[in-house]
C-alpha cells in the first residue's frame, strides 16, 4: 500500500496543476479570487443547537439569510460551502472562510460551547459574525441590569448572578478573538423600545468584556 503514496500523489499533483491552467477561477488573482469566496458566503447564516441524536453535542443548519425555505442543509462546516469540495486548492484557500464570512445563529443552550470546543483555535477564531434572537438577548440584558443593580448578598441575587453568568458562559463571545460584530435577529412580534434596546445593548456589551465590537440592535419604533 505505501508504494502506491508516491504515484497517487503524483497523480494529484498533475489534476491540481492542470486545475490551475484551466479553471477560470484560479487563473485569477488571488486577491480577486478572495473576493469571489467572499460574495459565495456572504448571505449564509449557520444556525448552531442541540443534536436531537445521542452523543451528538450540537447539530448545523446552514441556509441563505432571508426565508427559511432557502435551504442549502444540515452538515458540518467543512460541507457549509460547496467551494470547499472543489479542488484541493480551493479547499486549502477557503478553509476559514465559512468561519469568517457566515452569520452564526446561537442560542444560550449550551449548544454553541460545544460547537466552537470542537473547532481548532484558528477556526473559532475566524468567527466574526454572531446573531442572537431578540427574547435571549432581551433575558441575558435584564439578568446583567438585574446584576448590577443588586446590592445584597441574599438568595435571590446570589440566583440573578448565577442566572447571568450561566447565560453569558453559553454564549461564550469573549472566546471568539475575531469577533467583529453581534446581530440581535429582528422579532415581528416584539415591541422596541428605549427601556428594551437598553437591556439588548447592555446584556451583549457585558458578553464582549469592552472590545470594541459592533453590536446592531433592531430600530426602535416611535408610536404616534
Amino acid at each position: 500500500m505505501a508504494s502506491h503514496k508516491p504515484r497517487f500523489k503524483a497523480q494529484a499533483d498533475s489534476r491540481a496543476a492542470r486545475n490551475r491552467l484551466r479553471s477560470p477561477l484560479l487563473r485569477l488573482p488571488g486577491e480577486l479570487r478572495n473576493r469571489v469566496y467572499e460574495l459565495a458566503m456572504s448571505d449564509t447564516v449557520v444556525s448552531v443547537f442541540p443534536s436531537v441524536k445521542p452523543h451528538v453535542p450540537y447539530q448545523l443548519h446552514a441556509h441563505l439569510s432571508g426565508h427559511a425555505t432557502d435551504y442549502v442543509g444540515a452538515l458540518g462546516m467543512s460541507l457549509v460551502t460547496n467551494l470547499s469540495r472543489v479542488c484541493r486548492q480551493i479547499a486549502a484557500e477557503t478553509r476559514l472562510l465559512a468561519f469568517q464570512s457566515a452569520t452564526f445563529y446561537i442560542h444560550s443552550d449550551g449548544s454553541f460551547i460545544s460547537f466552537i470546543d470542537s473547532l481548532s483555535n484558528a477556526k473559532r477564531g475566524a468567527i466574526s459574525t454572531i446573531q442572537i434572537s431578540t427574547p435571549d438577548a432581551y433575558a441575558g440584558g435584564t439578568l446583567w441590569c438585574s446584576v448590577k443593580s443588586s446590592v445584597g448578598n441574599d438568595d435571590y441575587s446570589q440566583q440573578i448572578h448565577l442566572d447571568y453568568l450561566e447565560w453569558s458562559w453559553h454564549l461564550s463571545l469573549e472566546r471568539l478573538t475575531g469577533l467583529k460584530q453581534v446581530v440581535v435577529e429582528e422579532d415581528e412580534q416584539w415591541v422596541y423600545d428605549k427601556v428594551g434596546e437598553r437591556f439588548l445593548r447592555e446584556g451583549i456589551s457585558s458578553c464582549v468584556r469592552g472590545r470594541n465590537i459592533a453590536i446592531v440592535i433592531p430600530e426602535v419604533k416611535t408610536w404616534k
